[in-house]
């Protein structure tokens, strides 16, 4: 058979640089096998008349890659958890990774976990308690009266802290003769002066002095300079003051100086809690008799100096 007979012929061994080219004719193929010697191979020039290219390097194993890889991103971890270790963010000395609060300075525990430090917390192993604002040993959250001010937190407009209101008499000017009509026997043209504080359903009433009397005549200023406390309920916000002065008379009736602007002799304020400023009769710190309109020198006129203050404990 042709098939048979094609591959039946002899081949011919030649040095693939002097083999003759192939033709894509029959009879030519397989005439030739163009083989290479192995012998000599490395140190044969390339078709150009150069020299050979270099051989590959020896291959390194992946596994051996692994490894090393491995090594480095061990050594990158453990340097950084080192670093971490010894960080400090707000520098109270204890590293950020046992600060519980690492940006607080001031604590660094929270051992009930209810975010409270133990600095602050009152009670440090109770998650359900954390500030006792009165003291008295029951945490805010089960202490119906916060304050212990006797007001219980339901209605108590200031439940955490107890107000007080702080009056503060400075001076007392005396502007008309009072005992013109020598009522007095001990001093008839002089004055027995006393001042009453009152703030309305909170207490009872202030006397300045707590006995005795001031004696003054007309023109001559008092320098009082008294500071007097009330602690009033905290159910409700705002609170109505009265401020009255008297002669001392030893003999009739006592004389009621008039201190207030308007046609009653007492002056009546009002003061705000939250606000901690006061309206009625005056707004300002001074008030006087004579600003009812009257200018008449014997209707016992006064003026009075004075400052109110609201204080939370």
């Amino acid at each position: 058979m042709l098939f048979l007979a094609f591959w039946d012929r002899s081949t011919v061994e030649v040095d693939a640089t002097s083999a003759p080219d192939i033709t894509t004719e029959e009879e030519e193929v397989g005439q030739y096998a163009i083989v290479s010697k192995e012998a000599g191979l490395d140190d044969a020039p390339d078709r150009d008349g150069g020299p050979s290219e270099p051989k590959a390097g020896p291959t390194v194993p992946i596994w051996s890659l692994v490894i090393v890889v491995g090594i480095l991103v061990l050594i990158a971890l453990t340097a950084y958890y080192v670093g971490v270790s010894d960080k400090d963010t707000d520098g109270d000395g204890v590293a950020d990774n046992e600060d519980a609060f690492p940006n607080n300075a001031s604590e660094w525990k929270d051992s009930d976990d209810d975010t409270y430090g133990n600095n602050i917390d009152a009670f440090p192993q109770d998650p359900d308690e954390w500030e006792d604002a009165d003291g008295d040993g029951t945490g805010n959250n089960a202490d119906t009266d916060d304050d212990n001010d006797g007001v219980p937190d339901e209605v108590d407009e200031f439940p955490l802290v107890d107000a007080s209101i702080e009056i503060t008499l400075i001076l007392f000017t005396l502007l008309d003769q009072v005992d013109e009509d020598e009522k007095d026997e001990t001093d008839p043209n002089g004055s027995q002066v006393w001042i009453v504080i009152h703030v309305l359903d909170g207490g009872e009433p202030i006397r300045v002095p707590v006995s005795g009397n001031h004696i003054m005549s007309v023109g001559d200023v008092w320098e009082i300079n008294q500071t007097f406390t009330v602690n009033i309920p905290d159910n409700r916000t705002s609170w109505d003051i009265e401020i009255n002065c008297w002669d001392d008379d030893s003999r009739g009736a006592n004389d009621q100086i008039d201190i207030s602007p308007t046609t009653d002799r007492t002056l009546r304020v009002n003061l705000d809690l939250i606000t901690g400023t006061w309206t009625g009769d005056v707004s300002g710190c001074s008030s006087s008799g004579e600003d009812d309109g009257s200018g008449d020198t014997d209707d016992d006129d006064g003026a009075i100096e004075f400052s109110m203050v609201v204080v939370f404990d």
